[in-house]
């Protein structure tokens, strides 16, 4: 029996999988027993980039890694929650994917807060299709055709907004890559936390690594040992509100998955409209009085050099007006130092 070639769940190879074996990134993602993950690949119903390969693969950035549906193999296989949709082939409709500058090389975006950056399982869309789709527009192709095949070469968490940086040549997404692992990156966030914070600026340099237990596993926690990486974060007060909140600029010399959230949460500050590292008290709070219903961390400010030129580029991204209206009820804050 042959695949039906409809995809039933793909993903998008970002920079932290870039030379990463095609196998062991299937498993890592799709928790596929390795016989079936062979017997997928000889058939074809697992492939790269539209083609078969071999299990033993080294992965580029931007490659797209597809499930089939066919003989053999299934969602259910694959461990998708049952609640969660899988991917669809073109899953960027009604998305809002503002492009901010294009080249042959590469494309900046400026991400909405609820929608994952890269595509992968449970992810019913994704902002990547989005980009590439807004890219061929651009290019005079059609939305659903055409050969943009690029990739991000970072990410936002799902509810974060702000700037991206995708890279369109095998060159840009080889040099960007290199450029963010080297922290020759600048990148400038800005979060409203709980709390008034007691330094105007400051650093915290703490370890992160994975969570335990089936509750916190994906949630990132601050320690040594095992998995554990080296996580520095550089913030600046900007505005005070008070006893209730701190708007802050953050600056990161690492880039650990939900770095900010996780740091700041550690320090008992943690971001306003955070699910998931938040305080539900203080996230209620800032609903009722300031109608804050997401994620407060926007990616404001990119600087990099172009991978082809080495010009430098610098480009900056206003809080989208859900964000900005919470500041404006919050009254417009403080400037003024805390005293003691």
């Amino acid at each position: 029996m042959k695949p039906s070639r409809e995809p039933v769940a793909s993903i998008d190879v970002g920079p932290d999988d870039a030379g990463q074996r095609l196998d062991r990134v299937i498993t890592r993602t799709w928790k596929l027993p390795s016989s079936l993950i062979h017997k997928a690949l000889r058939r074809g119903w697992i492939t790269v980039d539209g083609a078969k390969a071999e299990a033993n693969r080294r992965l580029d950035a931007g490659a797209r890694i597809v499930l089939h549906d066919g003989a053999g193999i299934s969602v259910d296989d694959a461990e998708i929650p049952p609640d969660v949709a899988p991917m669809t082939a073109i899953p960027s409709e009604g998305l809002d994917a503002r492009l901010v500058f294009r080249d042959g090389d590469v494309a900046v975006f400026d991400k909405p807060g609820g929608v994952p950056t890269h595509g992968g399982t449970g992810h019913s869309r994704s902002f990547q299709d989005a980009a590439r789709a807004s890219l061929r527009v651009a290019d005079g192709e059609a939305a659903t055709e055409g050969s943009e095949a690029g990739s991000f070469i970072h990410r936002l968490d799902r509810d974060a907004s702000g700037l991206l940086i995708y890279g369109r040549s095998a060159l840009a997404l080889r040099r960007l890559s290199e450029a963010l692992r080297e922290d020759e990156i600048d990148r400038e966030y800005l979060c409203l936390v709980k709390g008034p914070l007691k330094q105007d600026k400051g650093v915290i340099d703490a370890p992160l690594r994975k969570g335990t237990g089936p509750r916190a596993r994906e949630l990132m926690v601050v320690g040594k040992g095992e998995g554990s990486q080296p996580a520095v974060t550089r913030f600046r007060v900007e505005k005070r509100f008070g006893a209730r909140a701190t708007l802050v600029a953050v600056k990161l010399e690492t880039g650990r998955k939900h770095q900010i959230r996780a740091h700041f949460a550690h320090r008992k500050h943690p971001l306003l409209g955070d699910p998931k590292y938040g305080d539900i008290r203080a996230n209620k709070e800032a609903a009722r009085v300031w109608g804050l219903e997401r994620l407060f961390l926007h990616a404001r400010e990119i600087r990099f050099r172009h991978p082809r030129t080495d010009a430098r580029f610098s480009f900056q991204s206003k809080l989208p007006p859900e964000l900005q209206a919470v500041i404006d009820r919050a009254g417009g804050g403080s400037k003024k130092r805390r005293r003691g």
